[in-house]
C-alpha cells in the first residue's frame, strides 16, 4: 500500500449554486529510489513533536492534531508516523515524500484536498514551491480499517428547498470507524447534524465567519481563518442542570453567516 492515499474535492455546480470544489487534479505518487530517498534512509529519525514543522494544536481521545508549516523550498526533519492519519492541504501544493524504506512520492494538490495515509513508517517532506506548504495533520489515536475513497454516491447534501442557501456535502473517504467530508456552505446557508449522538472534527479552509450552535461550543458569531479547529463532542438529548432543571440539548450546527462560501472538512466517528 503506498504511503499516501489521495482523494481529491468533487464539483456537482448543479447543486443550490454553490462553488464546489473543483473536480480531480490527480495526485502524482511516483515510487523511485532517489539521492532523497537514500538521505532519509541515513538521517536521524525524531517523533512527529519534535519535528519543528509540526506545532500539536489539539488532543483528546480521538485525536492529535498538527499545524503543519513548511517553508518554500524547505525539507522538514526525517519523522515517524505511529498513528493512521488524515491531512488536509491548506492552499495548493506541490511536496515530495522521502520514505527511509527508499519510497519517494510525489504529490500535487489542490487547496482543500484530503489525504489519508496508514501509520508505521518514517520520512521527510520537501515543499518544491515557492509558497509555504501548510496542512493539518489529524493522527487518528484508533485504528482504522477499510479505508476506501469515495467514488459512488459521494453527494451527501441534504434536501434543498431554497436554492443558493443549502449547504453542499461530498463524501470524500469512507473508513469502518469515521468519514471524511468535503462542506461548503454559501452565505446563509446552515448545516445542522443528522445525529448529535458522533463526536466531529472540523478544519476550516477557508476564511469564513461561521455561527456555531451547541453546547459545544458559543453561539456567538466568530470568524475563522484557514486550519481553525471545531471539535464537536457526542451529545445526548438532555443534560440535568442544578436543581434538577432538564435541558434540552441542542443539535450541532453551523451556519456561514459571512459574505464568502464557507469551506470546512469534516471528520465524522461511526458507531455512537
Amino acid at each position: 500500500m503506498r504511503a499516501w492515499r489521495s482523494t481529491q474535492p468533487r464539483t456537482d455546480p448543479q447543486r443550490c449554486g454553490a462553488n464546489r470544489w473543483r473536480s480531480p487534479v490527480a495526485a502524482l505518487a511516483l515510487v523511485l529510489t532517489t539521492p532523497g530517498a537514500i538521505l532519509a534512509q541515513n538521517s536521524t529519525i525524531v517523533p512527529i513533536t519534535q519535528e519543528p514543522s509540526h506545532h500539536l494544536s489539539f488532543t483528546n481521545d480521538w485525536v492529535r492534531v498538527f499545524d503543519v508549516t513548511a517553508a518554500p523550498h524547505a525539507t522538514t526533519m526525517v519523522h515517524r508516523h505511529d498513528h493512521d492519519y488524515v491531512f488536509v492541504t491548506l492552499g495548493d501544493a506541490n511536496i515530495t515524500s522521502a520514505r527511509t524504506d527508499g519510497q519517494t512520492s510525489r504529490l500535487v494538490l489542490k487547496d482543500g484536498a484530503i489525504e489519508y495515509a496508514p501509520g508505521g513508517f518514517a520520512h521527510s517532506v520537501a515543499n518544491n514551491l515557492e509558497r509555504p506548504f501548510h496542512n493539518i495533520t489529524i493522527e487518528l489515536l484508533h485504528p482504522s480499517t477499510g479505508v476506501t475513497p469515495c467514488t459512488q454516491g459521494c453527494d451527501r447534501s441534504p434536501p434543498c428547498p431554497t436554492p443558493g442557501t443549502c449547504p453542499t456535502i461530498v463524501r470524500q473517504i469512507t473508513a469502518d470507524q469515521w468519514v471524511a467530508d468535503a462542506v461548503t456552505l454559501p452565505p446563509g446557508a446552515k448545516w445542522t447534524a443528522e445525529s448529535p449522538a458522533a463526536p466531529r472534527l472540523l478544519v476550516v479552509v477557508s476564511e469564513s465567519d461561521i455561527q456555531l450552535a451547541g453546547e459545544y461550543e458559543s453561539t456567538a458569531e466568530m470568524h475563522r481563518r484557514p486550519g481553525s479547529l471545531i471539535w464537536m463532542p457526542v451529545h445526548t438529548g438532555r443534560k440535568m442542570l442544578p436543581g434538577g432543571v432538564v435541558m434540552q440539548r441542542m443539535t450541532p450546527a453551523m451556519t456561514n453567516v459571512g459574505q464568502t462560501a464557507a469551506r470546512v472538512v469534516m471528520v465524522t466517528w461511526r458507531g455512537n
